[in-house]
């Protein structure tokens, strides 16, 4: 599909949404709920549901970030007899390094839903729901502290890595950035391999008709080192980071304490649907509901 007909696709999935819903039973007092894709409708449900309580809402899944952008155009420029309220929901991704944010949307604090719980807080919470048997509070902490360090050494050697991905962005490349996953990025005995080759190698897996500088490169890098990991991080390769050193923490830390540590530390997408427990509140989500 060359540019001119991925335009036309768009155009014709705003439309396409905006008829689901004019041909819906609705009234102004409705929200309307626009979402990039199924996960994020398993995961802002119940605090919608929390936030909007005592309103009708649907929540429409658009498909990607740009089908949620694309469906604000269409609504803006509708002449409604009658209008529900609107909201639209969207991952943040490199958006903030690249000065894309829209006014009117709700962006999530960080990267993605995902990055909600990458952390180590999330590994404690995990720790303690997913196996029974009673722990102290030192050895969650050691769980914790090791957890942090052991995912905090791996994602900032991939801070180059990422500020490649941020600046292929700027140039406005949209390649599958998720066939580049911790397998071919990182190998957990070698370190970091050389970014010089990753970027020939995802040059030619991606068939990219250009790559950014290292001059590019480096200052971005220099303004990620500075800002908060949830931010640059890319959430489903911070899944698989997290994955990888809640594997190594039960490999590194004492038999007593593996012992009642869960298999599984549910770092998956599928996951994020489950979060309410852990993540008890989005206070920039309920600002930006109530606002509307």
């Amino acid at each position: 599909m060359d540019f001119v007909e991925q335009l036309i696709f768009e155009q014709r999935n705003a439309n396409g949404l905006l008829l689901d819903i004019l041909t819906s039973d609705y009234s102004s007092s409705d929200y309307i709920v626009a979402v990039e894709g199924v996960d994020d409708y398993e995961f802002f449900f119940d605090y919608l549901s929390e936030y909007l309580k005592g309103n009708s809402f649907r929540i429409l899944i658009c498909g990607n970030k740009d089908a949620v952008l694309g469906l604000r155009k269409v609504v803006d420029t509708y002449a409604w007899v009658e209008r529900p309220k609107f909201a639209y929901l969207c991952d943040k991704d490199f958006d903030d390094f690249l000065e894309k944010t829209e006014e009117g949307i709700w962006y999530t604090p960080g990267y993605s839903i995902e990055n909600f719980m990458l952390c180590s807080d999330y590994v404690r919470y995990v720790v303690q729901k997913f196996d029974p048997r009673a722990k102290k509070t030192e050895e969650l902490d050691l769980i914790q502290t090791h957890f942090e360090n052991e995912f905090n050494e791996i994602c900032y050697s991939l801070v180059p890595f990422l500020s490649y991905l941020c600046e292929i962005r700027a140039l406005g490349l949209h390649p599958a950035f998720d066939e580049f996953g911790i397998d071919k990025l990182f190998n957990l005995r070698d370190g970091m391999k050389r970014l010089g080759n990753r970027m020939r190698r995802s040059k030619a897996v991606w068939g990219l008709s250009q790559t950014p500088s290292f001059a590019c490169i480096l200052r971005r890098t220099r303004t990620m080192r500075g800002a908060d990991q949830s931010v640059w991080l890319r959430g489903k390769l911070g899944l698989q980071i997290a994955k990888k050193s809640y594997e190594r923490i039960r490999r590194s830390l004492p038999r007593k304490i593996v012992s009642k540590m869960p298999q599984d530390a549910r770092f998956a997408r599928d996951a994020a649907g489950s979060l309410r427990g852990f993540l008890q509140d989005i206070p920039s989500l309920r600002v930006y509901l109530t606002a509307l």
